[in-house]
């Protein structure tokens, strides 16, 4: 196990130089070494996505969301794949999947209504971004880091001021 540990963190070192090739032959080794560790896959996915290898990112991504379908990052992770591809439909299938697993977490929601909101589909995104503040209110710094634009739509900063818990 210790092994295993020194490959991906050689790897992780690696990748943050940029040295993408070599990050990955070690992070694979990790891999290879234990299989059944979410965790490597994760990094893996996210070095080949890095590297721009969206393909075998998403296959990763797709190991890690069958080991570890509780991990609260993998359904972020995984449908931004697709979102960069501008793939919304797929991202947002990916994402429901995530919210199937995870009904509470408060994220999917919000990234959900930025990939409707990409895709046009307004009114769709209105009624995702309401049920949201319902439930997850103070999560909704959430859509706005991922897109920052929507800070600036009165639909939704009007929303925002509705549903405002009163202290």
């Amino acid at each position: 196990e210790m092994l295993a540990d020194a490959w991906v963190g050689i790897g992780v070192c690696l990748s943050e130089q940029g040295n993408y090739e070599a990050a990955l032959r070690h992070i694979l080794h990790s891999v290879d070494l234990e299989p059944a560790n979410a965790e490597f896959w994760f990094i893996l996915a996210d070095t080949q996505q890095s590297a721009g290898l969206n393909d075998e990112a998403i296959l990763s991504f797709r190991k890690v969301a069958m080991l570890e379908p509780q991990n609260p990052d993998i359904w972020l992770e995984f449908s931004h794949v697709y979102a960069e591809r501008e793939e919304y439909e797929t991202a947002i299938d990916v994402l429901n999947e995530g919210i199937a697993h995870q009904p509470d977490n408060a994220a999917h929601y919000y990234r959900l209504v930025s990939y409707l909101h990409f895709l046009g589909k307004h009114k769709e995104a209105i009624l995702v971004f309401s049920h949201a503040l319902q439930s997850y209110y103070d999560g909704y710094s959430n859509l706005f880091e991922y897109a920052p634009r929507l800070s600036e739509e009165p639909e939704y900063i009007n929303l925002i001021e509705h549903y405002k818990p009163n202290d």
